[in-house]
């Protein structure tokens, strides 16, 4: 099933970043399952964007799971290089409109949640932060 972006949707285009800094270890396991949960609580993370001879259009519940990356970040210039890498990353045609990366340092690391504008202003990617590092320590799977 496809929807066409209204014209403030097609006009809309760049990406938003949030950065949280994280004490600690935090679980790669528990980290996927709960960007999982999220994403099916969500219908928006369950989207990819299709380009059609008429515009643009959401392919909806089309996208796979959720993009994690995680990098070792040995000093604080990889650790620049790998937040700068990942907010000038465009979303590709196939992914979904969410990605996620754990940039891991000797201290904890930096958890970078980055969006499709078009589907997350400013406060609602902080309520997907939130859902996610709550997710992140719940101890049984919870239907979204």
């Amino acid at each position: 099933m496809m929807r066409k972006l209204t014209t403030i949707e097609q006009l809309i285009d760049g990406n938003i970043t949030y950065r949280l800094t994280l004490d600690g270890s935090l679980s790669i396991e528990r980290l996927r399952a709960a960007l999982d949960r999220v994403q099916r609580k969500h219908p928006a993370l369950r989207m990819l964007l299709r380009e059609e001879s008429d515009g643009l259009y959401y392919a909806l519940d089309a996208a796979g799971p959720v993009p994690l990356r995680v990098a070792i970040c040995t000093s604080e210039q990889v650790l620049a290089g790998e937040i700068a890498r990942e907010e000038a990353a465009a979303f590709a045609p196939d992914e979904p409109l969410l990605r996620v990366a754990w940039l891991r340092t000797g201290r904890g690391g930096v958890l970078l949640i980055t969006t499709v504008h078009r589907i997350c202003d400013g406060m609602s990617i902080l309520t997907l932060a939130r859902e996610l590092l709550a997710a992140t320590h719940r101890e049984t799977p919870l239907l979204p």
